[in-house]
C-alpha cells in the first residue's frame, strides 16, 4: 500500500545520467536502489577511489604522504629516561603532521616505559635521520628527524606506555597508536622518550606518521 505521505514522484539518476530504480534482490527478499549493471561494472573496473576503498593510512601511503623513521639504540642505565627520537615540522612549511604509530620493541626481557612530548625545548637535534615514504617512487616530505637530541625541557607530556609488566618474558614489544589523532602543526616538535628496567638494553623503534596539508583533516 503506497504510503500517503508521498505524493510526487522524482526520478533519480546516477552521475552518468543512468535513472536510479528499485529491484528486488532474489537473494535476500529485500528491495534495493540500483543503477545499471553495465554502469556499475564499469565503476568497478576503474577501481574504487583510494579514499573509499583504504584505510586513511593505506591512502596516504598511496599518495606518497606517509613517512616512517626507523632506527635502534642503546639504554646504559635502568631506571633513566632516555631523549631518544625527535620529529620537527618547520616552520612556513603549510602541512601538518599527524602521528600514526610507533613500534617499540627489545630482543630482551625488560619493563619498557615510553613517553611522548610535545614541543620541548632543543639545545640540538641530535643525529639526523633520513625518513622513508612508504611509496619509493616518492621523495622527502617536510619532517625533519633525529635521534639522541639533547633537551633541556621535555615539553607536555602527551602519553606515557608501559611495555612489559612482568620479568621472565624472551622479549618485549609494543605498538603505541595514535590513529593519525596527534598531529604537529607548523613549528611543533615530537619527543619520545624511553626508559628501562635493565641496564644496557638495545631498543628498536620505527615511527610512522602521515603528511597532510594544513587543516585537511
Amino acid at each position: 500500500m503506497a504510503d500517503s505521505n508521498y505524493t510526487t514522484n522524482v526520478t533519480v539518476s546516477d552521475d552518468s545520467q543512468n535513472q536510479v530504480g528499485v529491484s528486488l534482490n532474489v537473494g535476500s527478499s529485500l528491495y534495493e536502489l540500483r543503477v545499471k549493471d553495465k554502469d556499475v561494472y564499469d565503476k568497478l573496473g576503474q577501481g574504487l577511489d583510494a579514499s573509499i576503498r583504504n584505510t586513511p593510512w593505506q591512502y596516504w601511503s598511496e599518495t606518497g604522504d606517509a613517512f616512517t623513521s626507523p632506527f635502534s639504540a642503546t639504554l646504559s642505565t635502568k631506571n633513566t629516561e632516555y631523549d631518544i627520537f625527535l620529529l620537527k615540522n618547520p616552520t612556513g612549511t603549510g602541512i601538518d603532521l599527524h602521528q600514526y604509530k610507533t613500534f617499540l620493541g627489545s630482543a630482551i626481557t625488560a619493563v619498557l616505559f615510553m613517553r611522548v612530548y610535545r614541543n620541548p625545548t632543543i639545545t640540538t637535534n641530535g643525529t639526523s635521520q633520513t625518513p622513508v615514504n612508504m611509496k619509493s617512487s616518492n621523495g622527502a616530505g617536510v619532517g625533519l628527524a633525529y635521534t639522541i637530541p639533547t633537551i633541556s625541557a621535555r615539553g607536555t607530556l602527551i602519553r606515557t606506555t608501559i611495555i612489559g609488566s612482568t620479568v621472565g618474558a624472551t622479549a618485549t614489544s609494543y605498538s603505541n597508536d595514535y590513529d593519525l589523532g596527534l598531529q604537529l602543526e607548523p613549528n611543533e616538535n615530537l619527543l619520545i622518550t624511553v626508559e628501562s628496567s635493565i641496564n644496557n638494553t638495545p631498543v628498536y623503534v620505527s615511527h610512522l606518521w602521515a603528511e597532510l596539508p594544513a587543516g585537511s583533516l
